[in-house]
């Protein structure tokens, strides 16, 4: 089942109950008598049903409806439910009430920046002006099959749950300078001409060449023991396009020098298979680029 927040007018509120009420209620104001929870599955007569997924989507910024937020095992009821004066809890000038309730650890309230799917609007069978959408159209069959999908790879942690925190520019440059000065010297050690091609945006950090032979060398620094790294939608490219000799190389803990560890990761012969020297292997999610983890 889908809702919609779009009617509350204070939606302020309405994430402040999802984040920190004890069982999470969505505030709104009644539109019609009552919810025909049958067509959840609920028996005749029932006064609600568990078990529901709600997503709620409310109008981005943008335009059109994007998902915000979701219960997984809600109890939806029939009626509202009006919330009890002592809550405080208003929806403009309006006593608040709510249909569905959820514990809080069933609960999540999107970021702003990870609200991207969208919901279908103004089309036959998708979301009309009502609070409430059980999306059993055919454009509803489509929605909750991309809306579970959603939930799915939130919860394998492809999304994060804090929002995204502020980048210390400064910090960062540190690590990938010291990554790439320890790189350079492992690979002047092993009798390379290293050459930084930092600037060039090849697609790749170092340019290393030792007779006919010549490398094309990714850095990625991690200021801790990370296990992850990502790459830009060139730097992928060129990885999967000169994989006979391009080297994937992450540094973690660029900046402590006492262990400061080096993973170098090669293709295989079979173009897709990538490991490093002490035979971790690359599992590749891609992206606009690619995320990259070992284990």
């Amino acid at each position: 089942m889908l809702a919609s927040l779009r009617a509350c007018r204070t939606p302020k509120r309405v994430l402040t109950a999802l984040r920190f009420v004890a069982r999470t209620r969505c505030f709104q104001t009644p539109r019609g008598g009552e919810l025909n929870i049958e067509r959840l599955g609920a028996p005749p007569g029932s006064a609600y049903i568990d078990g529901v997924t709600v997503a709620w989507v409310a109008k981005h910024p943008s335009g059109g409806l994007r998902l915000i937020g979701w219960y997984v095992g809600a109890r939806v009821f029939r009626r509202y439910h009006e919330v009890p004066e002592t809550a405080n809890r208003t929806v403009g000038r309006h006593r608040a009430f709510y249909l569905a309730v959820a514990r809080t650890t069933d609960s999540v309230i999107l970021d702003v920046d990870q609200r991207t799917l969208r919901i279908p609007r103004n089309q036959r069978g998708a979301m009309g002006q009502s609070n409430g959408w059980f999306a059993d159209s055919q454009v509803g069959r489509n929605t909750i099959v991309k809306v579970h999908q959603f939930i799915s790879e939130f919860g394998r942690g492809t999304f994060s749950r804090r929002p995204p925190q502020p980048v210390d520019v400064e910090q960062k440059a540190k690590v990938e300078r010291a990554a790439i000065r320890l790189v350079s010297k492992h690979f002047a050690r092993q009798g390379y001409r290293v050459m930084s091609v930092e600037s060039a945006n090849l697609g790749w950090d170092l340019t290393a060449t030792r007779g006919l032979d010549r490398l094309q060398i990714e850095v990625k620094g991690l200021s801790g023991k990370g296990a992850v790294v990502e790459l830009t939608p060139n730097e992928y490219a060129n990885m999967l396009g000169h994989h006979k000799t391009y080297r994937l190389c992450v540094v973690r803990n660029a900046l402590d020098r006492h262990h400061q560890t080096l993973h170098k990761f090669s293709c295989l012969g079979d173009g897709t298979t990538w490991i490093d020297q002490d035979d971790h292997v690359l599992h590749i999610e891609p992206q606009k680029g690619a995320r990259l983890r070992w284990e």
